[in-house]
């Protein structure tokens, strides 16, 4: 199917700027000069986490299977132009470093949850796949980490002392572009399939009024 291998691709991205975000966040942070203290990651990450329970638990109230994933792939979408945005123009933007954290989290975790929890669950009933949601969580996870694994093995090998934050910025600048591609192209296909599941609806109670 097209729209998983688009999925599996995008996280693939995903899974490996999270994994740097958390093993070198520290690192990151420390190159800002701020003087935070460590409890702040804790504190933000726990914001963010509430903040992505509230929109997920609003969907409870969204029957459509469809609609559902329509509106987690727009979600994830304006979350990974606003990650880009605030990545690439980091040094004109000026933010303070817990705002701009605050916004990378928010940005990083609504779309790596969104994968982890109810995506594929809504995916499952909405095709109707014979399956459970962790062959899907597993998967993409694996792909993701071999990602993180590359992204790892290129930066000791081609430049091992590097500016964290500047990396980072970069890394997640282009990240949330390329997935926000991917994801547009996911969103035009589900459409595509509810417009077609729409019509062929109505196919059917025309012949019957036909008669």
């Amino acid at each position: 199917m097209p729209f998983l291998s688009i999925i599996l691709v995008a996280n693939f991205l995903l899974v490996a700027l999270r994994d740097i975000k958390e093993d070198f966040l520290v690192k990151i942070f420390d190159v800002t000069g701020s003087g935070y203290s460590s409890w702040i990651f804790a504190q933000l990450d726990s914001i963010v986490t509430l903040i992505i329970l509230i929109i997920f638990g609003l969907m409870v109230f969204v029957r459509n299977n469809m609609r559902v994933l329509l509106i987690l792939l727009s979600l994830v979408i304006l979350g990974m132009l606003t990650m880009s945005f605030i990545s690439l123009r980091y040094e004109a933007l000026q933010l303070s470093p817990v705002v701009w954290l605050f916004i990378q989290s928010l940005c990083l975790y609504l779309a790596y949850l969104c994968f982890q929890t109810i995506f594929f669950d809504r995916f499952i009933a909405c095709f109707r796949i014979r399956g459970n949601v962790g062959f899907f969580i597993v998967l993409i996870d694996f792909i993701g980490y071999l990602g993180t694994v590359i992204v790892l093995a290129g930066k000791e090998f081609l430049n091992p002392d590097i500016n964290w934050l500047s990396f980072y910025n970069q890394l997640a600048g282009y990240v949330g572009l390329g997935c926000s591609v991917l994801f547009v192209g996911a969103w035009v296909y589900l459409y595509r399939q509810a417009k077609r599941r729409a019509s062929e609806k109505v196919m059917p109670l025309e012949a019957a009024h036909a008669y």
